[in-house]
């Protein structure tokens, strides 16, 4: 089995919807190493996250970053993230309270 290391999210600009930023593809296993939340906007954004596990329906979704607020101008780096394990067909989302938020996420594929 190859370790690969890959950028699960390159950049995504998030809304104030829920936004998928990774969903593992069938036969894959993925590996959250790094996650970064970067505020442009010049005002205070909050932001959240949520996984959904493959098979589990809406009311199985769990929070796993709970609304934290980003200074302007500010990163989070989200370590609840860091080494959290996707099984084939789960998905990461995010939602933020208003524009500016771009989420970006690193790891490996197995």
């Amino acid at each position: 089995m190859a370790i690969v290391p890959t950028a699960l999210q390159p950049g995504l600009a998030l809304t104030t919807s829920s936004v998928p930023l990774y969903i593992a593809p069938t036969n894959t296993r993925a590996v959250v190493k790094r996650a970064v939340f970067a505020n442009a906007s010049s005002n205070p954004v909050s932001f959240g996250v949520t996984v959904q596990r493959a098979g589990v329906s809406l009311a199985g979704i769990l929070a796993i970053v709970p609304t934290r607020l980003i200074a302007a101008g500010a990163t989070d780096t989200a370590p609840e993230l860091g080494n959290f394990v996707f099984q084939p067909g789960d998905q990461i989302l995010a939602t933020a309270s208003a524009a500016g938020v771009t989420a970006f996420m690193s790891g490996y594929v197995l």
